[in-house]
Formats: C-alpha cells, structure tokens, sequence
C-alpha cells in the first residue's frame, strides 16, 4: 500500500487548490481531484515500477508544470523469479527422488517376490524329496509285510493324501491357516505311525481366531515340526511329547512349537556329520528365509529350554501379521 501527499505554495489558496494525478504502471487515465484532496492512496500495488504525475490548479490559475515522483515495489523473496527456480529445481529433485526409490522399491519388491517364489518352490520340494518318498513308501512295505495291513492302507491314505495337498498348494502364495493345520495332522499322523507312536503331539487352538480367515504361507510350519521329531524326540528316552499352540495377539498370529527332546545342543553332538538328520534342517533355513521376505513384522525365534540346569527340549515361536494375505 501506497500513500502519497503533495502540497502546492499557494496559501492563501489552499484549500481551494485542485489536482489532476495519475499513476504510471498502475493506471493510464488522469484523475480529478475534489479540493484540497492533496492525499492519494494506492493500495494492494503488485511488484514493479511505478510513476506518479501530479498537476495543481488554483482558482484564477492555469495547470501547473507536470511533477512526478518514481519508485519501485520489489517482490518478496518468494514471490522473485530466483526463487521461484530454486523452488521448481528442488521438487524437480524431490519429485526425482521420490521416482527413484519408488524405482527402487518395486525392483526389491519384485526381486524380493522372485525369491519368496523361489523359496516357495524350494520348500515345497524339500517337502517332496526322495528321503521323505523313499522312507514313507518302506513304512508302507514293512506294515504290509509285518501283516499290519490296515496301518499300512493307513499310511498310504494319509500319504497320498498329503502328496495331493502339497501339490495343490504349489500353486498358491498363501492359504487359510485351517489348510495349514490339516496337512499338519496329516504328517503328524504319518510320523507318529512310522515311528510306532514314539512321540505324542497335541494342536491348541485359541477359540477366538478365524482359522478359516487367517491366511499363512503353506507349509510354513512343517519344517520346524519335522526338525523338533528328528533332531529332539526321536532321540529322547522316556515320554516324548509335541505341543503346537496357535493363537493371535496384538494384531499378530503367533505359532509356537516346543518338544519335550534332548535339546539343539545334545543333538548337534549326536548326529554324525552328513546324516539325514543334517539335511533336514534345510527346510528349516528355507522357512526362516521364506519368513523373513514377507514382511519385516514377521519374525521366527528358537529358544533352548532348561529345568533345573538342564536341557527340557526347544521351542520355536513364529509370527506373522495378522493381515498377511489381505493387504490391500
């Protein structure tokens, strides 16, 4: 806003004096003054340069000679071409930025899919490997040929049973977690037959969970049931047990397995090098890997157990968000 005052030496006349103004930048036609309006306002001038001409007239006098007064408003700092440069070049930047991580991103995103499919594919091989094929088709030779036919047509139902359901789910990314736990059972019951019932196991399940809702990567917790039979009970003397409890909390499904073995410890010492046993940890490797490329929540931790100093067996606790599988 500008304000602008002029006088004029006539005094006796003061009052009386009119004036003819105009603003230059602003306005091109003359403005007429009532009398002794020697005050001029310009408000919400935009930045640039300006002229002011003004002309007096008294009663009984001619228009004075013309006078002007110059000045210039400059723009605020960010409103100056500068600035503005600086501005577009630093969203340019940003905007680039923002179009390289989300570059990036989608390349880890794709790549890390490209490895969980992999992995997926991997672990539903190693549930399918000739050791597994072999060993569960001589179970079924030695019920037959020990007469024990009606374990053995058993064994063989579950087991055909089992191959179709992992093969089904060779075609999918993640299934309801009832799916999960029925192809579970199954290889529960076909070890707990192979080995003349050597261990129990027991399925808790927390009534309030949806476990036709909650989704999970199939054949997730195998690995870690197999490595607790082979590397813990069947090493065990005495009463083996296998305890699996399911259950949600905090926006998170947690699965925990614990046995009652011998321990990580007393089993890595009694396992020869090479063996079966060694190999079978492989698919545990394959399900930490799988666990940790789906989400950075999802965890899985092994815990060694002791009473009274020494080794009551192992747990593993594994968790997901409670949302995996529904994101939108």
């Amino acid at each position: 806003d500008v304000v602008i005052q002029v006088a004029t030496p006539v005094y006796h006349k003061a009052k009386s004096v009119i004036y003819k103004s105009r603003l230059n930048g602003h306005t091109d036609e003359w403005q007429d003054s009532e009398a002794y309006e020697h005050i001029f306002r310009y408000e919400n001038l935009k930045p640039g340069k300006y002229q002011f001409e003004v002309r007096a007239k008294a009663p009984g006098t001619g228009w004075s000679e013309l006078s002007s007064f110059e000045f210039e408003i400059k723009p605020p700092f960010w409103n100056t071409l500068w600035f503005k440069l600086i501005v577009l070049g630093l969203l340019g930047g940003v905007g680039y930025l923002i179009y390289r991580m989300k570059l990036k991103n989608d390349l880890k995103e794709e790549r890390i899919k490209t490895k969980l499919a992999s992995l997926e594919s991997q672990a539903l091989r190693a549930q399918m490997n000739p050791h597994f094929i072999f060993n569960s088709l001589n179970s079924i030779k030695s019920l037959i040929l020990l007469d024990r036919k009606e374990e053995g047509v058993t064994y063989l139902t579950k087991f055909s049973k089992m191959v179709r359901e992992i093969l089904k789910h060779s075609k999918e990314r993640y299934i309801p977690l009832n799916r999960e736990l029925e192809l579970l059972r199954i290889y529960l019951d076909m070890e707990s037959l192979r080995f003349h019932q050597k261990f129990d196991f027991n399925i808790q399940i927390d009534p309030t969970l949806n476990i036709y809702n909650q989704m999970v990567p199939p054949l997730l917790i195998q690995p870690y049931v197999e490595n607790s039979i082979w590397h813990g009970l069947l090493h065990l003397e005495g009463d083996a047990h296998l305890n699996i409890a399911v259950y949600s909390k905090n926006g998170f499904l947690y699965i925990e397995i614990e046995d009652n073995g011998i321990g990580r410890k007393a089993s890595a010492l009694s396992k020869p090098k090479d063996s079966i046993f060694e190999k079978k940890s492989e698919g545990m490797e394959l399900s930490k890997n799988r666990i940790d490329l789906i989400s950075e929540l999802a965890q899985v931790n092994i815990e060694d157990l002791e009473r009274d100093g020494q080794s009551a067996g192992t747990r593993v606790t594994i968790k997901l968000p409670s949302n995996y599988g529904k994101e939108v």
